[in-house]
C-alpha cells in the first residue's frame, strides 16, 4: 500500500514515481499554468488521476487540485474550489493575487495508491499586464545638409519612452521584466489604426532613442509587454525637436589651399 501526499517520501514499488517535465510559468493576465508529463516510472499499474498541491501563500495551506489524467491547469484571479481528495476535503482558493509567488507540487496516483510528489515546489509570480510607458515623446530628428545647415525633414522622427510605472508585480520592483515594446505610426491620428504594428525587443534597446526613418511619423503609439501579455497603448504626436549629439556625415573641410582636410565630425 502506498503513502500518500505530504505525510512521507517513502513510496511503495507498486506506486507512480512523480510526473515528468514539471513546470510552472505566467500564462496571462493575474494566471499561472501548471504542466507536466507522465513519470518515467508507472509502478504496478497505469496511471489513473494526477493531483495538483498548491502551497496557497496567503493563508499558508496546502490544496489538492484532483485533475485526473489531464497534464495541466491554470489558476487565475478568480475563486476555484479545491476537489477532495484521499486526505483533503474540498477547500477555497481565493484567486491569484498581483505581485504574489505560489508554490506547486504535482504528483500521480495508480490502483495501488497515490504516488511521490515532486520536490521542491516550483514557484511563480501572478503578475499583471504592463501599465502604458511613460513620457512618451516624438520629436524630429535635424540632420545635416550642406555644411552645419541644420533642418528637419519630413518623416524623419525619434521615438523616446520611459518604462511603464508597473511592470506588472504591482509594489515589487523586481521578479518581473518587460519583454518589449510596441509601435504603429501614422501620419494623423485617423491613419493610426490601420498602420503597421513594429515589436521591438527589449534586448535590443538602450539608452538612444529607437530610430527608424522609414517607418515613423508625426503620431505614434507605443505599448509595453511582459509574461503576461501586451498592455494598454498610449499616443503622442511630434513636439518638438530632438536634443543630443547630432551625427554629422560627409561634410567636407578644407584649407586655405584647397586641400580637403577632414571629411566627418560629431556637432552638439
Amino acid at each position: 500500500l502506498c503513502v500518500g501526499y505530504l505525510q512521507s517520501t517513502s513510496i511503495g514499488s507498486q506506486c507512480p514515481g512523480s510526473p515528468s517535465e514539471v513546470s510552472v510559468a505566467v500564462v496571462g493576465h493575474l494566471e499561472l499554468g501548471v504542466s507536466w508529463t507522465a513519470p518515467v516510472n508507472e509502478g504496478s499499474s497505469a496511471v489513473t488521476r494526477y493531483v495538483v498541491v498548491l502551497l496557497d501563500p496567503t493563508d499558508y495551506t496546502f490544496k489538492y487540485f484532483d485533475v485526473g489524467l489531464k497534464f495541466s491547469i491554470s489558476f487565475n484571479q478568480y475563486p476555484t474550489v479545491t476537489s477532495a481528495t484521499a486526505t483533503s476535503g474540498p477547500s477555497v482558493f481565493f484567486g491569484c493575487e498581483q505581485g504574489v509567488t505560489y508554490q506547486f507540487s504535482v504528483l500521480a496516483t495508480n490502483n495501488f495508491g497515490d504516488g511521490q510528489y515532486l520536490t521542491p515546489f516550483l514557484g511563480e509570480m501572478a503578475i499583471t499586464l504592463p501599465t502604458v510607458p511613460l513620457n512618451p515623446f516624438v520629436c524630429v530628428i535635424p540632420f545635416p545638409r550642406e555644411f552645419y545647415n541644420c533642418t528637419p525633414a519630413a518623416g524623419h522622427y525619434a521615438l523616446y519612452w520611459d518604462a511603464p510605472s508597473d511592470l506588472g508585480a504591482g509594489d515589487r520592483v523586481s521578479g518581473v521584466t518587460i519583454l518589449a515594446y510596441y509601435f504603429q505610426s501614422a501620419p494623423t491620428v485617423d491613419a493610426l489604426s490601420g498602420a503597421p504594428i513594429i515589436r521591438i525587443d527589449s534586448s535590443l534597446l538602450s539608452t538612444e532613442p529607437y530610430l527608424n526613418k522609414t517607418s515613423i511619423h508625426e503620431v505614434v503609439s507605443v505599448w509595453a509587454e511582459n509574461e503576461a501579455g501586451q498592455g494598454s497603448p498610449v499616443t503622442s504626436m511630434a513636439n518638438g525637436s530632438c536634443a543630443g549629439q547630432l551625427d554629422v556625415k560627409t561634410i567636407a573641410f578644407y584649407n586655405s589651399a584647397g586641400v580637403e582636410v577632414k571629411k566627418s565630425g560629431t556637432m552638439q
